[in-house]
């Protein structure tokens, strides 16, 4: 903004605290000043707006990334992916209830083993041992 403009403002600031009515030449001078603020206004409202914009789509944009990385990462960081399928399939036997006849259920073993991926599915149900005594 101009600061000639500002200084021009600054000069009626003292008639903010008052009641009192500007002349007919001030009201004219301040309505003369204002026009142009209005327009300057209006215009850095719609390059807030665009700024807003372009902050989301960043946004989206870097959230999409994270994901995805996140998701690629634990591909090559994740132990328990390289464990053959009989180790695990064996650990799994491992996490049945050790009480006899326990009653089957979707918070325990093994129930619960196929609830975690697609591949630990696949291989609990095709583990004989984890189904030999369901209840």
């Amino acid at each position: 903004m101009d600061l000639s403009l500002l200084n021009k403002f600054a000069s009626f600031a003292p008639r903010t605290k008052s009641n009192n009515p500007l002349s007919a030449e001030d009201d004219v001078e301040l309505r003369q000043l204002l026009r142009p603020t209005f327009l300057r206004l209006d215009e850095l409202h719609r390059e807030i707006e665009q700024l807003r914009a372009l902050s989301r789509r960043k946004q989206e944009e870097h959230d999409a990334l994270v994901t995805v990385t996140s998701r690629m990462k634990s591909l090559i960081s994740s132990p328990i992916r390289k464990l053959p399928s009989d180790i695990l399939a064996s650990i799994f036997t491992h996490c049945l209830p050790s009480t006899h006849n326990a009653p089957i259920h979707p918070d325990h073993a093994p129930l619960l083993l196929t609830q975690i991926c697609g591949s630990w599915r696949s291989l609990a149900f095709s583990t004989p041992q984890l189904w030999a005594s369901i209840h």
